[in-house]
């Protein structure tokens, strides 16, 4: 169990934050690339 050092677990945040940050950034790109879900209905407005 000498691998549970204070660096083991800043590393292991760092990864954890890293991870979620990439998967975040997956989401908005798949996001921006949607055509949008609710499109502005122009005969509403008339």
């Amino acid at each position: 169990m000498e691998f549970l050092t204070p660096q083991f677990f800043d590393m292991l945040v760092i990864a954890v934050i890293l991870s979620g940050l990439l998967l975040a950034a997956v989401r908005l790109r798949q996001d921006f690339r949607q055509p949008p879900r609710f499109p502005d209905d122009q005969s509403s407005q008339e």
